[in-house]
């Protein structure tokens, strides 16, 4: 690998042109493809395999009028029953002459109006699935409702319609004050307005390619808004760290005096032999969601995976072109009052001060460090996970306004209706409306039920609906509750003496389902991500001990990362300053998620430290010495990159979507905490501790293991001894490249 990258780093730097207009052309015909026939992210979720969404696939087969979705209009006024009725039932009649609208219901229906006569509601059913219908459909009933909203009457749109059509569209404010942020720091490691520009042009281009694949693909299946969301942090985050490590080493080289080609042509061979390893074990991470079951898990997973592919393909393709467009003028436009300095221990005293102070008290800053994690990560033990519904969205969205005022004129519940299918096929009339009634009844009867509806039939006769409303709202573990009581206790001994079948349905149960099944695969992700992982470190250092190591040490940062996100969403510490009004329960994929991407990420500072450490470990036989200038040597270029990452992260906690900013915020802590009390503190200090053991790896074992050489070691050695030529070939063809 190591030479197959030196050669394309010399090539692409002397066939700059051809590369660079390759990228830029593809870049371009993908964003006028997006344009033109892209397609839109979505926002809800389907789980196959499960009860809710068995229900669901039987309504669409025998009670096609129920099965589609629907949007729940709230109207409040000061007379609604007197003056302003007929006002209420003009809007129910234009509603239903509206494109795309199957059906809607009587606002004065039983049940409709609130007992305090301020509010009504009804629901505007689609024939297709919430994701699936049109905008311009649903901005129809938007405008008609605004046109309403008049003479004393306010109408607001809620439901499972109004949170599908709730997209959030990356490329805002938040992203650009990431962006500053990102400036700053490149600036100060490099001092030169040059090579800052480079690794934000490289991660730009990187995520222009991405989320134009990512769109057109949204043209022809559903792709969830989080992928979108993610595909573009983790775009820009790696995009951007993964140029710095390779321009700093040729910023580095360069400063020695060697030639431009060659010098990015080592480069590749070394810091982008580190890159390739790093994207390949985010990409491992990512993939390995798959196992978790969940479609849209998987292709948040795998369209995460894709771009940090790309982010890498970029950094040795492209990043080389421009490399050798900028020559030996990488430096230039130096910013006032900056030096430019380049990859050196010998000029990082304060790396090295920080790196021998924790080594030569390797017990008390591991119990400090550990002590840092343990406070934050105490939160963790009260963490509940839920799939987030319109009552964590903005307080000046209408969808936000309609859940409000249904969960005071109604209660609760009235926010989290659970439906109950019943599929009495085979069975006669009078057998199936003594089931039903038996259900009817049992359902009342439950703990938790507010009420219960009678049961719809079908026009064949074989299937009933009948609706509950519980006393919790969606997100609340007593919903959760019934939804198994009901589904466990309930439910079963009916269908054992009437015959029928039952299942538990509706848009709150199938949250709940996912919920429970991301709990119960998160262990199955964790060992496939972990076993792979720590094969590939054995693999790279030749080592047991230190893979283990790695994945404590990110665990442990994923742990206090997910502590702080729960002190603030759920305990509500601080929220205020993250825009949000209400405390929350963790959004279920979130840890998930968090420990995909963060597994993979922390193999970046992972790799570089520990490349540095046995580098030096392997020409000085030194343990505790290679720690130490391991560390130094690292140390400014994984603070840079870490900042770099958290200022990404953090762009999106400003944003107005609770869901991304919960995101943001377990991300750009867990970088934070992974780049300082982990690698700077915990890695350090318990590597002395363990001394040679670090090293250990069995005789038979690494008989078995290929040897993989990150750094290119080999490779630099046989080209200054002349053992490689100028092309990358050998001089001679018995010596064998690593």
């Amino acid at each position: 690998m190591s030479r197959a990258l030196y050669r394309l780093g010399r090539w692409s730097a002397r066939h700059r042109r051809r590369v660079v207009v390759g990228w830029v052309g593809l870049v371009v015909v993908l964003l006028a493809a997006m344009a033109t026939v892209g397609g839109h992210v979505v926002e809800t979720f389907s789980l196959p395999g499960t009860e809710s969404q068995d229900a669901a696939d039987l309504l669409e087969e025998r009670f096609p009028e129920l099965a589609g979705s629907a949007a729940t209009m709230v109207v409040l006024g000061d007379d609604l029953a007197g003056s302003q009725r007929s006002a209420v039932e003009a809007l129910a009649a234009e509603v239903a002459t509206l494109p795309g609208v199957a059906s809607v219901e009587d606002p004065f229906g039983p049940g409709a109006v609130s007992q305090s006569g301020a509010a009504t509601q009804f629901d505007v059913r689609y024939s297709t699935e919430a994701v699936e219908v049109d905008a311009a459909d649903f901005d129809a009933l938007t405008a008609t409702a605004e046109a309403a909203s008049v003479d004393g009457l306010r109408v607001e749109i809620g439901g499972e319609v109004a949170t599908a059509q709730a997209r959030t569209e990356p490329g805002g404010t938040t992203e650009a004050i990431g962006l500053a942020v990102a400036v700053v720091v490149l600036l100060l490691a490099f001092g030169s307005i040059l090579a800052m520009g480079l690794p934000l042009l490289t991660a730009l281009v990187g995520v222009g390619t991405s989320l134009s694949v990512l769109l057109l693909l949204a043209a022809v299946t559903e792709v969830p808004s989080v992928a979108e969301t993610l595909a573009l942090m983790l775009g820009l985050a790696v995009g951007i760290d993964y140029a710095l490590f390779i321009v700093s080493r040729h910023r580095s080289q360069l400063a020695t005096g060697m030639d431009v080609d060659e010098s990015i042509g080592r480069a590749l061979a070394t810091a982008g032999g580190s890159v390739v390893f790093a994207g390949s074990t985010v990409v491992i991470a990512m993939a390995g969601l798959s196992v978790v079951g969940i479609p849209f898990i998987t292709f948040m997973g795998m369209a995460t995976a894709a771009a940090v592919m790309v982010a890498v393909l970029i950094a040795i393709t492209f990043l080389p072109a421009l490399l050798g467009f900028a020559g030996a003028n990488v430096n230039r436009f130096n910013v006032f009052g900056i030096g430019v300095e380049v990859e050196n221990p010998a000029t990082e005293p304060l790396g090295a001060r920080w790196a021998r102070w924790v080594t030569r008290r390797p017990w008390l800053s591991l119990a400090v460090g550990l002590l840092i994690i343990g406070v934050l990560a105490a939160p963790l033990l009260d963490l509940r996970t839920a799939m987030s519904d319109a009552g964590v969205a903005n307080t000046d969205t209408s969808r936000r306004q309609a859940y409000d005022t249904i969960a005071d004129e109604y209660g609760a519940g009235a926010n989290a209706v659970l439906s109950v299918v019943v599929d009495h096929r085979g069975l006669s009339s009078s057998e199936a409306s003594a089931a039903l009634e038996d259900v009817q009844t049992a359902l009342a009867g439950t703990d938790g039920v507010v009420s219960v509806t009678g049961a719809r039939t079908n026009q064949a006769g074989d299937t009933s609906v009948l609706q509950i409303v519980p006393e919790g709202s969606a997100i609340d573990e007593s919903t959760s509750s019934l939804v198994h009581h009901v589904r466990d206790d309930v439910l079963p001994p009916i269908e054992e003496v009437s015959g029928v079948t039952t299942f538990v349905a509706g848009a709150t149960t199938v949250n709940i389902d996912i919920t429970d099944q991301l709990s119960s695969r998160l262990w199955v992700l964790m060992a496939v991500v972990i076993g792979l992982t720590f094969l590939v470190l054995m693999f790279a250092f030749r080592s047991v001990l230190v893979p283990i190591k790695a994945a404590i040490g990110i665990l442990l940062s994923i742990a206090a990362s997910l502590g702080v996100v729960v002190a603030v969403f759920q305990w509500g510490w601080f929220n205020e300053l993250l825009g949000i009004d209400t405390t929350q329960p963790i959004i279920s994929f979130l840890p998930t998620i968090m420990f995909a991407i963060l597994f993979g990420l922390s193999m970046d500072y992972e790799v570089f430290i520990l490349s540095r450490v046995r580098e030096d470990y392997l020409r000085t036989g030194n343990s505790h010495e290679s720690v130490v200038s391991g560390v130094a040597s690292s140390a400014r270029v994984i603070t840079a990159a870490a900042a770099i990452m958290v200022s990404v992260f953090g762009g999106f906690m400003l944003g107005d979507d609770p869901t991304i900013k919960m995101v943001g915020l377990g991300l750009a802590a867990a970088v934070f905490l992974d780049a300082t009390v982990i690698r700077l503190i915990l890695v350090p200090a318990t590597m002395v501790l363990f001394d040679e053991a670090n090293w250990w790896l069995p005789g038979w074992l690494d008989r078995l293991l290929p040897h993989v050489d990150i750094e290119g070691e080999k490779l630099l050695e046989e080209l200054d001894d002349g053992q490689v030529t100028e092309a990358g070939e050998h001089s001679n063809p018995g010596v064998s490249v690593g």
